[in-house]
């Protein structure tokens, strides 16, 4: 199962300092031009993602990424948005409270290849949602055909601290629900930590119930949630 709708499962040390992450962009651009870790991790995991999209055609039916909001621009993620995926998540404290760990860099760029056994780079959309003026509001981590091949899995979905409560949550979803129903996607499942009460309550409030599944994970425990599109 991937995520608990968010990085869990990676290592919680970072290479950077408590200073270099504060400057998060920049130490990023720096590490590419060095061809650092960034470099690295570009040409063993989002290159394979490219390679493996052109050659495998995945579980489900096609998905139109920029079909997935009425309302922002929608772009895969690559290892030239972390940075911003990484400012996005530090501002998100709770959710990492309840997780027992810090968002880091090298993390999230692993997010770029992780898929849930079964499945294949082709089933994977990690995605964000810019606005007008090229900000990053949402980001999430879909899985096409998984568990079934009518199914999806929101591996992760988190929204810019600045546009919560705001309802643009709510609205980003009945898009995608719209999009994955357009797209021959009948059903959505996703885990939540089972202690945080504020994404449960946010779930609910989209049609989600619990399937009665809860998943040990050691520190946390996560709740499986499943609706109809």
């Amino acid at each position: 199962m991937p995520r608990p709708d968010g990085p869990g499962g990676f290592a919680a040390r970072s290479f950077l300092t408590e200073e270099e992450k504060t400057d998060a962009p920049h130490v990023t651009k720096e590490l590419l031009a060095a061809g650092g870790i960034h470099h690295g991790l570009y040409e063993t995991q989002f290159r394979q993602a490219i390679e493996s999209e052109q050659t495998d055609s995945g579980n489900g039916p096609a998905l139109d990424i920029q079909a997935l909001s009425t309302g922002f621009d929608v772009h895969r993620i690559t290892e030239a948005a972390i940075a911003d995926v990484y400012l996005l998540a530090q501002a998100n404290r709770l959710y990492y409270e309840y997780l027992h760990t810090e968002p880091t860099v090298a993390g999230l760029t692993e997010v770029i290849s992780e898929v849930p056994e079964g499945t294949s780079l082709a089933d994977k959309h990690f995605v964000g949602f810019y606005n007008e003026g090229g900000e990053l509001v949402a980001i999430m981590d879909l899985i096409t055909g998984y568990p079934e091949t009518d199914n999806a899995f929101i591996g992760w979905f988190m929204l810019d601290v600045d546009h919560q409560r705001k309802g643009i949550g709510s609205q980003l979803f009945a898009d995608v629900r719209a999009a994955l129903s357009a797209q021959g996607y009948n059903h959505l499942e996703l885990g939540v930590i089972t202690d945080n009460k504020e994404a449960k309550g946010f779930w609910e409030a989209q049609g989600f119930a619990p399937t009665g599944r809860i998943v040990d994970n050691g520190e946390y425990s996560v709740t499986v949630y499943s609706r109809d599109i």
